[in-house]
């Protein structure tokens, strides 16, 4: 049986694929989930990776092993190209292996001749997670789900008539490679499995394809999913009727996990939007190898149309994402939602979808997650602050390390007024200077003084965590002469 180094994680030594005949006796082989070359890396970042595969001159699965053996056997896995985990409602490419030299006419036969069938079933354990102590959970209430993809409800009956059935959609290549025979599957992993490093079987049958002639109606081929033949006997449509007897059976037990947890929260209203605070955190257990970028954000508002996404804070980079998350690790974006562009009446609810590329999975990843959405819009804002880092320095005399944030205060009405800075947060304390003053202050509430209509006035504060864990600024708030309170409109962490 061949075997390989697996990317990221291997379940056990007991986890192994078993290959078996008609039979049931065991049989030379190997199945396992492909990790793509292209999914790794930010080249080609619009191309499918499993779309290599199909066709005529497409990407050889030979890259999927190692060289030869000095013996002159097949390799086994190469290194980084199998994963032994996967991601309820994801796309992935099933590779199945013959450990036998075929003919030419074999190999075709495995695709023109042969029909497969593939599902995965949860383990007799499923219910007890494989993870360490440390493993994020993915049961929060604020956990994104993956949207179910309508392929995973297409489920055929077990002697299938079509190349492929069950949770398979497409035989992509099979391939000849000397004492060894391929074929990578397409399938979809059902959004319903448990994950949280729960364990799956994965199943794929092969069944051998016997014709025997044209039989049934059109309409009684409907109801047994036959294929209708052009072939018309005395005027009537007619169908290809097969019979299938099994060859193979491969069989691999998996983990799956639940990749991203999303949590949200909503401020801020009126004419100017409100922002949705959404902090992402890669779920996955730190042994797993698997990187997750964050490729983009929608909102989808009931009724529709209500809400429109002008901007994301932090924007994305050069390569067009927005971050890279390490497994354990997590980021925090700030998302204006504007009324959309058709008067109509408020939103009562949302849904944030977010696009995930993951550094395994060929195709991205779409989340769902419901946003705790206010009944409506309150008055428009009558000022606004926004805090944006500066830079960092020493504390004289001290040398303590503190962090320059320039806090700005725009004042939104028609009159002049005179606006206050209060630092919630008693682990920060803030020594301010507003431009043009000489005044310093180290207190939990610095004075910004008065400022026009419809201007804005500016105070670098430099902030001095009583902390050394404070990354991030979330407790100042703005207040004006009439008791007003405005929260910060865009995160802004600390670089001390």
């Amino acid at each position: 049986m061949a075997s390989g180094e697996s990317s990221g994680t291997s379940p056990g030594p007991d986890d192994a694929a078993e290959c078996t005949n008609s039979q049931g006796a065991p049989v030379p082989g190997h199945l396992f989930i492909a990790c793509h070359e292209d999914a790794r890396g930010e080249e080609n970042e619009g191309d499918d990776p499993r779309a290599k595969l199909a066709g005529e001159g497409g990407e050889s699965l030979r890259s999927f092993f190692c060289p030869r053996a000095e013996d002159g056997s097949c390799g086994g896995v190469a290194e980084g190209r199998e994963r032994t985990f996967v991601f309820p409602g994801e796309r992935v490419t099933v590779i199945c292996t013959i450990e036998e030299d075929l003919t030419p006419d074999q190999v075709e036969a495995l695709e023109n001749k042969h029909c497969y069938w593939l599902g995965f079933h949860p383990s007799s354990d499923s219910g007890t997670p494989r993870g360490g102590d440390d493993d994020e959970c993915d049961g929060d209430a604020g956990c994104a789900s993956v949207l179910e993809a309508s392929s995973s409800s297409r489920v055929r009956d077990e002697s299938p008539t079509s190349p492929v059935a069950g949770l398979a959609r497409a035989i992509l290549r099979c391939e000849g490679l000397g004492d060894r025979a391929v074929i990578a599957l397409e399938a979809t992993v059902p959004a319903h499995l448990p994950a949280n490093g729960a364990l799956v079987t994965l199943d794929v049958k092969q069944y051998l394809r016997h014709p025997l002639g044209l039989g049934a109606t059109t309409e009684e081929a409907a109801n047994r999913g036959h294929e209708e033949d052009e072939d018309r006997v005395g005027g009537s449509p007619t169908v290809a009727l097969y019979e299938h007897f099994l060859c193979r059976r491969w069989t691999r037990r998996l983990e799956v996990f639940r990749p991203l947890r999303v949590r949200t929260r909503v401020s801020g209203g009126g004419h100017g939007g409100r922002f949705v605070s959404a902090a992402l955190a890669n779920a996955l257990p730190r042994r797993i190898e698997c990187e997750l970028s964050v490729l983009g954000f929608q909102l989808l508002s009931d009724p529709p149309g209500a809400l429109c996404v002008s901007r994301i804070h932090p924007r994305r980079s050069e390569s067009g994402r927005h971050a890279a998350m390490a497994p354990g690790t997590e980021h925090s974006f700030a998302i204006l939602a504007d009324p959309g562009p058709d008067v109509g009446p408020p939103p009562t609810s949302a849904d944030l979808l977010v696009t995930v590329a993951s550094s395994v999975s060929s195709m991205p990843l779409l989340y769902s997650h419901r946003v705790g959405w206010p009944a409506a819009m309150g008055p428009a804002p009558r000022a606004q602050l926004v805090l944006s880092h500066v830079g960092r320095e020493e504390e004289a005399g001290s040398g303590l390390p503190l962090a320059k944030i320039r806090c700005t205060v725009k004042n939104l009405t028609d009159q002049q007024r005179t606006y206050s800075l209060v630092f919630d947060d008693l682990d920060v304390l803030g020594n301010a200077k507003a431009e043009g003053s000489s005044h310093a202050f180290m207190d939990t509430r610095v004075p910004v003084g008065e400022v026009p209509a419809r201007s804005s006035k500016s105070v670098i504060c430099r902030l001095m965590p009583m902390d050394s864990t404070i990354a991030r600024v979330d407790g100042i708030r703005l207040v004006d002469d009439l008791g007003n309170a405005y929260a910060n409109a865009m995160p802004c962490n600390l670089s001390c």
